[in-house]
């Protein structure tokens, strides 16, 4: 009943804002960004973000600067979510912009009838990625963690749902994975973020050593699986672009025994440190379209040693 009760005025909602222009719903982000930026919404996290980030290369000035875009980026990314409820196949297929290159890579893997790792990273309005693909008729599927809210949890699965892809909620999450592209499913999972305890391993990131989420690495070694960063970003006339990046290919570490404890833990870090230094790449493309409001840097700063950080039992 409850959830009833809130859909009928978000759909109401979400349908008056699909009606309108997507030039328009950038102008009214901007200006809900403005006011949450005024309001104080997470400005100390971002801030703090920032510096840790990107203080080395740019100014004050600059950053300032680039915090103003990223507020407008999360007020138009908020209309964005409220307007996906209503969304049509069609509507996702058309404000996904894919190059024809871009789609042969998708559509060769698809052919082998194998599945695909995709590693990406929360940038543009990342949830029309998945929606848009499954409407092109590819078999997708989305690793995400349960809300805590069950009514945000219920409204968030209906759009889902309709959306037309899966989604692979955590627990035993890398046998959930290996199944699902065993079966010629894509399946899609955001590694920008913090990842605490044993399900985090400390590599670098922006420069400064972060958790990020371990295991990727040993089911990629396992399965053979493809491999593929992609990323969406917006356009300045509203629609999403989808970048394809090169397939990765898995790093050994043959200067150690093979099979032995170290190696595997050896090219775990290897290869999870590869999959940062992607996400980075992709976030350079677009700096202000990263969810920045995200605490990422939770681990400890301390440097690395590139050399034995694979060694690190704890984070």
């Amino acid at each position: 009943m409850i959830i009833k009760i809130i859909l009928i005025p978000l759909m109401l909602f979400s349908y008056s804002l699909r009606c309108l222009p997507l030039r328009w719903l950038g102008k009214l982000g901007h200006g809900l960004g403005t006011l949450l930026r005024c309001v104080g919404f997470r400005t100390r996290i971002v801030e703090n973000n920032l510096k840790l980030a990107l203080g080395r290369e740019k100014s004050a000035e600059e950053l300032s600067k680039l915090q103003k875009q990223i507020y407008t980026h999360i007020g138009t990314l908020f209309l964005e979510i409220a307007r996906n409820f209503t969304l049509t196949r069609q509507d996702y297929i058309d404000e996904l912009q894919v190059s024809d290159e871009d789609l042969a890579k998708i559509d060769k893997i698809k052919a082998e009838g194998r599945g695909m790792l995709v590693i990406s990273a929360h940038t543009g309005n990342w949830e029309i990625f998945p929606a848009s693909m499954a409407a092109r008729d590819y078999s997708v599927a989305i690793v995400a963690k349960k809300m805590s809210n069950p009514v945000s949890q219920n409204l968030i699965e209906q759009r889902r749902v309709t959306a037309g892809f899966s989604v692979i909620y955590t627990g035993n999450t890398l046998q959930k994975i290996a199944e699902s592209m065993a079966g010629g499913c894509f399946v899609g999972c955001m590694v920008d973020q913090h990842l605490p305890g044993p399900r985090g391993l400390r590599v670098n990131f922006f420069g400064t050593p972060a958790a990020s989420i371990r295991g990727l690495a040993n089911l990629a070694r396992d399965t053979k699986c493809r491999v593929v960063p992609m990323s969406v970003y917006r356009q300045e006339n509203g629609v999403h672009r989808l970048i394809v990046m090169d397939e990765l290919q898995y790093i050994e570490a043959k200067e150690l025994p093979e099979g032995s404890p170290e190696r595997l833990l050896r090219e775990e870090w290897l290869n999870t440190q590869k999959y940062q230094e992607c996400l980075e790449s992709m976030i350079r493309q677009n700096l202000p379209q990263w969810l920045w409001i995200h605490r990422r840097w939770k681990a400890s700063r301390s440097p690395l040693n590139l050399a034995t950080a694979h060694r690190e039992q704890n984070i």
